[in-house]
C-alpha cells in the first residue's frame, strides 16, 4: 500500500510539473507581446494608427490569456474535482444543442438512453468541443451528430465533411495545447477536455479520419 501510494504521488507530482511547464510556455508568448507593445506605446513617438495597432495587439494577447485560463480551469475541475452528477433528459439536451447551432448541425437520435446520470457541464463541454471542432474544420458542409447507446452508456458520434486530419497531426490531437489555429485564437485544450471527460467516466474517445472527413466517437 505504501509503495502504491508513493507511485501515485510521484505520478501526480510529475503530472503537475509537466502541466505547470506547459502552462508557463503557453502564457509566455502573450505576456511578451503585451510587454513589448506597452514599451512601444510608452515611447510616445508614433502615429494614431500605430497606437491603435499596438493597443489591438495588447487586447488580442489579453483575450488569448483569458481563453487559456478559462479552459485550464475547466480542465482542472474535470480532472481533479469530485464529479457532481444529476439526471438529465438526453433528448432535451441535444434538442437545445441543435437549436443553439442551427441547421448546419444535423442531429439523429438512434435509440439513446432516455435519461443519463452525469455532470451536465462535463457533458456540455465534451460534446460542445467536438461539435465546434467539426464546424470549424468541416468547411461549409454539414456536421452529422448521432446519439446512441452501448452497454448502458451514451455514445455521441460527430462527423464532419472536411479534408481530414493530416498524418503528422493525428498522434497529437489530444495533447494539451496542440493546435493548428494558434494565430486565430485556438487554445489546443478542446480535445484534451473531451478526453478528460471520457476518462473520468470510464468511457472513451476515438476517431477515424480521411480525405472525406473525420468522425469522433465519444462514449460516456
Amino acid at each position: 500500500s505504501v509503495n502504491r501510494m508513493t507511485e501515485l504521488l510521484t505520478d501526480r507530482a510529475e503530472y503537475i510539473a509537466n502541466f505547470a511547464a506547459a502552462v508557463s510556455h503557453e502564457l509566455k508568448s502573450p505576456i511578451t507581446s503585451i510587454r513589448g507593445a506597452v514599451e512601444l506605446l510608452d515611447d510616445g513617438a508614433m502615429s494614431d494608427a500605430q497606437r491603435r495597432r499596438f493597443l489591438g495587439n495588447i487586447d488580442a494577447a489579453a483575450r488569448r490569456m483569458e481563453r487559456l485560463v478559462v479552459r485550464l480551469l475547466e480542465l482542472a475541475r474535470i480532472q481533479s474535482a469530485p464529479e457532481y452528477a444529476e439526471e438529465i433528459d438526453v433528448g432535451a439536451f441535444f434538442a437545445e444543442l441543435g437549436h443553439r447551432h442551427g441547421p448546419r448541425l444535423r442531429i439523429a437520435l438512434v435509440d439513446p438512453p432516455a435519461r443519463l446520470w452525469i455532470n451536465p457541464d462535463h457533458l456540455g463541454a465534451a460534446v460542445g468541443n467536438l461539435v465546434e471542432n467539426a464546424l470549424r474544420h468541416g468547411g461549409d458542409g454539414p456536421v452529422d451528430l448521432t446519439v446512441s447507446a452501448v452497454g448502458g452508456r451514451l455514445v455521441v458520434t460527430v462527423r464532419d465533411h472536411g479534408p481530414g486530419i493530416s498524418d503528422g497531426n493525428r498522434a497529437r490531437i489530444f495533447d494539451r495545447f496542440f493546435t493548428t489555429e494558434r494565430d486565430s485564437g485556438g487554445t489546443g485544450l478542446g480535445l484534451a477536455i473531451v478526453q478528460a471527460v471520457a476518462e473520468t467516466r470510464g468511457g472513451s474517445i476515438d476517431f477515424e479520419t480521411g480525405p472525406e472527413g473525420s468522425t469522433f466517437r465519444l462514449v460516456v
